[in-house]
Formats: structure tokens, C-alpha cells, sequence
């Protein structure tokens, strides 16, 4: 129902209802990526250009685009292109959050070299809560199970009330550190807290 999204998107911008900086535009990428459409995605990225603490994140988006057609090492160069203008602008919080974001699709492609570095690079920019469930979850698909119980058992002591930690976050730490231990019944229990919000978007990635 991407037209019926765009649609309604489009009417609340145009009737000035609250919409968070730059929420609009980057939905528009997003729609652009959904319909394959170059010319909008182009667009999008015209529109970024040169717009501080804005066109870093278009281009981590489009590494996550790029990397969604199987090209790692393109997506890859994106990512490293983002954090290095997001620090260039002192953004740490930013370049965090595009570390983290390489560091889990590294893990998932298969390079857990690159995952382990970007994660612990993300670690050493910022102790943020969605920074920890990137790198939580990173080091539990490398397979470094003590270091993913770590994280979780430190995000479970940040909040007990902040749903992207309780309802979304940790159990999905806990659900691949229970995958990696052979306990998938465990993994499927763990899950259950997080159904209910598949088809949402929680935090800023998650």
C-alpha cells in the first residue's frame, strides 16, 4: 500500500501537520527504494546534498538500499562515506548509529572481521541505547554469544519501561544468543514480545 502511505504522507505535509525535520523527504527515499524508481531516488539525494546532518543520513539509507541488491562492498563504501561526513560535522551520535548500522549488515553478509570492527568503532563513539542493540546484536551473529550476553544484560539494567529495549531490542538479542546456544524454543519465546510490533518502527532503526 506504498501509493496510499505516499498519499497520506503528502497530505499531512501539505497541511503543515507535525512532522519531525526532514521525516517527509527521507519517507520519500524510502518510497523511492519500495518502487525502484531511480528518478526519485535521485532526486532524494539531490535534495540532501550539501544539507548538514542530513545528507549522511540519506547516504547511510542508500547504503542499506544498495546493500538490499546483494552489492556489499558498495554499500559498504556508502556507510563509510556517511560516518566520515557525520564526523567531519562532529556528529558522533550519527556516526554511531551509521557504524552500527554497518556493523550488523557486515555480520549478516558474512564478514565478521568488518562487523567486529565497525561494532566496536559505533562502542567507541557513543554508549547509546540503539547503539548497544546494534553492536549487542552484531557480536551475537558473529557468533560471540558471552559478548552479546553482555549487552543484553546491560541494555536490561538502562530501562525496564523503553519499548525499544524491552519489547523490541533485547528480545532480539536474546532470540540469536538462544539460536547460537541450540535452544531455539527459547529463541521463539523470546520472539513473542516482539510480534506484536512486526510491522512497526521502533527507536530509529528498529
Amino acid at each position: 500500500r506504498a501509493d496510499e502511505a505516499k498519499s497520506v504522507a503528502k497530505q499531512a505535509a501539505a497541511a503543515g501537520q507535525p512532522i519531525a525535520p526532514y521525516d517527509y523527504e527521507v519517507g520519500m527515499q524510502s518510497f523511492a527504494f519500495l518502487e525502484n524508481d531511480p528518478k526519485a531516488k535521485a532526486e532524494a539525494m539531490a535534495w540532501s546534498r550539501g544539507k548538514q546532518g542530513v545528507e549522511d543520513l540519506f547516504v547511510s539509507n542508500e547504503a542499506d538500499d544498495i546493500a538490499c541488491y546483494g552489492q556489499y562492498r558498495k554499500a559498504d563504501a556508502e556507510s563509510k562515506t556517511a560516518v566520515e561526513m557525520a564526523e567531519h560535522e562532529g556528529d558522533k551520535e550519527s556516526a554511531a548509529d551509521f557504524l552500527g548500522d554497518a556493523a550488523l549488515r557486515s555480520a549478516i553478509f558474512g564478514y565478521p572481521a568488518d562487523a567486529r570492527k565497525y561494532a566496536e568503532a559505533s562502542l567507541a563513539h557513543s554508549q547509546a541505547r540503539d547503539v548497544r542493540i546494534f553492536a549487542g546484536l552484531t557480536f551475537a551473529y558473529v557468533g560471540d554469544s558471552a559478548k552479546a550476553q553482555t549487552m543484553a544484560d546491560e541494555l536490561a539494567k538502562m530501562s525496564t519501561t523503553d519499548t525499544a529495549i524491552v519489547a523490541s531490542g533485547l528480545p532480539l538479542l536474546r532470540a540469536k544468543i538462544a539460536l547460537n546456544r541450540n535452544d531455539p524454543d527459547k529463541a521463539i519465546e523470546e520472539l513473542a514480545a516482539v510480534e506484536k510490533y512486526d510491522l512497526g518502527l521502533l527507536g530509529s532503526e528498529l
